[in-house]
């Protein structure tokens, strides 16, 4: 390395790295603006399909039912609320203490 190339000097260094450009998150090709939280865009399938990943379902919301041997996409709820959150068929009607729909097979 010569003296004063940019390797050499952290000053440009810090220079060079604060006048980089910055990336898009807000641009719809970019994996980050799908879920800033980590997680699976939403996917396609509707509520009680069955499913693989949260990235399957409409809701984000795969989980596993009947002691993890079926895996259905579900959806938030409160159990206040659970009639209107969580239609029977074809869930159970019912919402877990977890905070989304149940499903029983």
């Amino acid at each position: 390395m010569t003296p004063g190339s940019p390797a050499s000097n952290p000053a440009d260094a810090a220079v060079d790295a604060a006048t980089a450009p910055v990336a898009d998150l807000a641009s719809a090709g970019s994996p980050a603006a799908n879920d800033l939280a980590g997680g699976a865009p939403a996917g396609a399938k509707a509520f009680g399909a069955t499913c693989t990943v949260d990235g399957d379902c409409a809701s984000g919301m795969c989980r596993g039912f009947v002691m993890q041997t079926v895996f259905r996409c579900t959806q938030p709820c409160t159990v206040a609320t659970q009639t209107q959150d969580c239609p029977n068929p074809p869930s159970a009607g019912l919402c877990t203490g977890m905070g989304y729909c149940k499903f029983i097979q």
